[in-house]
């Protein structure tokens, strides 16, 4: 090995070990600002955080520039000549761990719009919904929304102040090409799903049947599907469950149903019940369906 070839090793050598230094650096900052907690009841350490940040697309642009960002990551406030570049890449490592975790969370059982807001029945949410309202530990660790109290609301405000983009963060992370699938995607809101599959499991347990008061089912038949959405209770007859005209606990699922946002059938098959719906439609009140509660019971 000749002079120039050690001394460019040696160069390379001290390279890496200054870079691991920023790189525990930029850890400790964040520590010392988050506590390590990537989101309620999920916390890491430095090595989490620097194993989590060489992952990143982003790493490859910034890793020979890491002391920068150390003084960046470290300032409550970002004010002063700071390059756009260097203030969208401030805002990503400051808040990554959070924002990956709980789009990735989202994601892997995605939500959808409830069409109360500008956003349709069943279409994907917007990015800026999720970052301002999603939280990974509602629903004992299910997620869900709730308004202006997700994980991500830091980072929302930083894209709605203009000091990134939604495109600029996601690129960062990672995960433009799935959120992109996600937004060409269609279905059931969760608290849809979950109210509904509460439902009708509980009535399928001991199912009733036509009373013959009807003109469209015939007394000792099974009931269809808009009946027991719009008027079954399971709080009646103590607990047993009953139907009662239009007051059931899903009578909002009946009404979008009816609205054609959504159909029966894709109703069922988002809460895993299209097989057990069509068994109890092909029983009667001689011959009851029994296989749910036999199941599940």
């Amino acid at each position: 090995m000749n002079l120039e070839d050690f001394l460019s090793g040696d160069d390379s050598f001290i390279k890496s070990l200054s870079r691991q230094k920023n790189e525990l650096s930029l850890a400790k900052n964040w520590l010392e600002e988050t506590g390590g907690e990537i989101v309620e009841g999920l916390h890491t350490d430095e090595v989490g955080y620097v194993t989590s940040l060489r992952e990143l697309p982003l790493y490859e642009d910034i890793k020979d520039d890491l002391e920068l960002y150390v003084d960046l990551v470290g300032r409550k406030y970002l004010r002063g000549s700071i390059s756009d570049e260097h203030k969208v890449n401030t805002y990503v490592l400051k808040h990554f761990m959070t924002v990956k975790h709980s789009l990735e969370h989202f994601l892997s059982d995605p939500d959808y719009a409830s069409g109360n807001g500008k956003v349709s029945f069943g279409s994907a949410l917007g990015l800026s919904s999720v970052l301002r309202s999603y939280d990974c530990t509602l629903n004992d660790g299910d997620g869900g929304l709730k308004d202006n109290k997700g994980d991500c609301v830091k980072i929302y405000r930083a894209i709605v102040k203009g000091n990134l983009t939604e495109d600029e963060l996601l690129s960062s992370i990672g995960l433009a090409d799935e959120w992109s699938a996600y937004q060409e995607t269609r279905g059931v809101t969760k608290d849809y799903c979950r109210l509904a599959k509460k439902t009708l499991t509980h009535f399928l347990s001991d199912p009733d049947y036509a009373s013959g008061n009807s003109k469209k089912v015939s007394s000792g038949f099974a009931l269809g599907l808009g009946s027991v959405l719009s008027s079954y209770d399971c709080t009646l007859n103590d607990g047993d469950g009953g139907l009662k005209s239009e007051k059931g606990d899903c009578r909002k699922i009946f009404q979008a149903i009816r609205r054609d946002n959504l159909t029966e059938k894709e109703l069922l098959s988002s809460i895993g019940l299209a097989d057990e719906w069509s068994a109890y439609q092909r029983s009667d009140i001689d011959n009851p369906y029994k296989g749910f509660s036999e199941r599940y019971l």
